[in-house]
């Protein structure tokens, strides 16, 4: 079962760590060409860096689903997440080579619409 919460999109987080299992907080654009999910993460001295990675639900995982159909309305197709992960590879994948990291999803822990 999804919680809906509302979240804060300047959370931050670390740097995702290739085969960690950890929960990660952002912004999942559904777009029919450039699909991605923005994570801010902690940029050193100080300040974050917005993360672009590719979303892989896990074996028998499905993706969540929208109350809403989308339609004309771009703002229903982005969605605050948070989600329990494991990042599997770092590279260059998606659209353009845009997306940095691919992250198999094992559960949505809460999706917020909008």
């Amino acid at each position: 079962m999804l919680t809906i919460v509302h979240l804060v999109s300047t959370e931050w987080t670390e740097a995702p760590q290739i085969g960690v299992r950890d929960q990660f907080v952002g912004v999942y654009i559904r777009h029919w060409e450039w699909p991605r999910f923005e994570i801010r993460v902690r940029r050193r001295p100080f300040g974050s860096r917005v993360v672009r990675c590719m979303l892989e639900p896990a074996d028998g995982l499905s993706w969540f689903t929208s109350s809403q159909p989308s339609g004309d309305r771009p703002e229903l197709d982005r969605y605050h997440l948070v989600v329990d992960g494991t990042p599997v590879e770092k590279g260059h994948f998606g659209h353009r080579g845009t997306l940095s990291y691919r992250i198999e999803v094992h559960k949505w822990v809460s999706v917020n619409e909008g």
